[in-house]
């Protein structure tokens, strides 16, 4: 175990295997899944070449394929770190059910650390456990809160969202009462991640509770990266949470210093949050956004493309005539994406910036066009 801890290569990681009497087949589960674990955690330093990653990647599935055959033997530890790799790895292994089994059979010696690597691995397969196993990891989630650390906290929630699996209230409760004493503890990434599960799961957190994480978060907005803010701006808003100044002048302070690499969806969320808010940024911000929204144009989705409109509207600002022209080449393939909602949400958008090009007026189903002439608040 010291050597494979010590290793900081993958090349290193299979030269202990060839020394090995027997090879890789005289690991132990402990052998492979921190093996697994080393091999997750040093993938960056895989060189580029296609033979050295052709390489890397069969000694990863031997030892995938290896943890299989172990898992009777496996301990908590074991079957925690070994999924954890594998979907940190991007690979869904094709023991997963009789992983699954071993770790409910097991569930009472897990420790919250385990309980949350679990659910994160899960969740990035995209595997929701069903019935009995869905309460399960659900009872052993809440069990293991109040000793979480603020990563496991988050991670859990953040996983049991992305899953779907039905919360209910005293659940919550609970989840609201073992986190909010350690709020304080959890980095941004923690925060952004807790506030986006809640926002998915449509609940309703106590204003204590939300005062909490607003404090958090505003203590660490200083090293918040573009997902942080966006995903916790678009989380608020969704919870219906209005932040106040102070609060919101050190949001906008520190957007403003990463809006140039903001994502196309992160300056989506961001001013859509900003107009649920009511909040209307200075002009130098608004120039630095949409310098950044000429730099991902293209990478904007038609939902993305609605949400910004209406926020634009809501908030009275005119966009950039740069990206509106580059609105009108694709007016056909965004009216033939939206629904009957998304219809009116953009003819209420349009009319309000007063800004009908010939290509909308001629494809905007007529109900719509009398939105964008009457200015009817639709959908707000």
């Amino acid at each position: 175990m010291v050597s494979i801890a010590a290793s900081t290569g993958w090349k290193e990681l299979q030269a202990l295997l060839d020394r090995r009497t027997g090879g890789a087949q005289s690991f132990t589960a402990r052998h492979i899944a921190a093996s697994l674990s080393k091999l997750a955690r040093i993938q960056e330093r895989v060189p580029p070449g296609k033979a050295e990653r052709a390489a890397a990647r069969k000694l990863l599935l031997r030892l995938v394929a290896l943890f299989g055959a172990r898992l009777e033997d496996a301990t908590p530890n074991d079957l925690a770190g070994a999924a954890w790799a594998a979907a940190k790895l991007g690979l869904v292994p094709q023991w997963l059910q009789p992983w699954q089994d071993a770790c409910l059979a097991r569930l009472p010696q897990f420790e919250s650390r385990h309980v949350s690597m679990c659910l994160w691995a899960l969740a990035t397969w995209g595997k929701r456990p069903q019935g009995a196993a869905a309460e399960a990891w659900l009872g052993a989630a809440g069990a293991a809160m109040p000793s979480a650390n603020p990563q496991s906290c988050s991670n859990s929630i953040w996983a049991l969202a992305t899953l779907e699996v039905p919360m209910p209230l005293p659940w919550l409760e609970g989840f609201y009462a073992a986190t909010e004493p350690k709020l304080h503890a959890f980095n941004t990434q923690n925060l952004s991640n807790t506030a986006w599960a809640l926002a998915q799961l449509g609940a309703s957190p106590s204003e204590r509770w939300v005062s909490a994480l607003l404090t958090a978060f505003e203590q660490r907005l200083d090293s918040a990266g573009p997902q942080a803010l966006s995903n916790t701006a678009w989380a608020l808003a969704v919870l219906r949470v209005t932040p106040q100044q102070p609060w919101t002048d050190t949001f906008l302070a520190a957007a403003r210093a990463l809006l140039p690499s903001f994502s196309a969806q992160q300056l989506c969320n961001t001013v859509w949050a900003l107009a649920r808010w009511r909040v209307c940024p200075p002009q130098d911000w608004w120039e630095l956004a949409w310098q950044a929204v000429l730099r991902v144009g293209a990478d904007f989705e038609p939902q993305s493309t609605c949400m910004l409109l209406w926020a634009l509207a809501t908030l009275e600002q005119r966009p950039s005539e740069r990206w509106l022209g580059m609105l009108e080449q694709q007016s056909g393939e965004l009216l033939s994406f939206y629904g009957s909602q998304g219809l009116a949400v953009l003819a209420w958008s349009l009319g309000k910036l007063r800004w009908v090009h010939l290509a909308w007026q001629t494809s905007l189903p007529a109900c719509c066009c009398y939105c964008m002439s009457s200015h009817i608040r639709l959908l707000q």
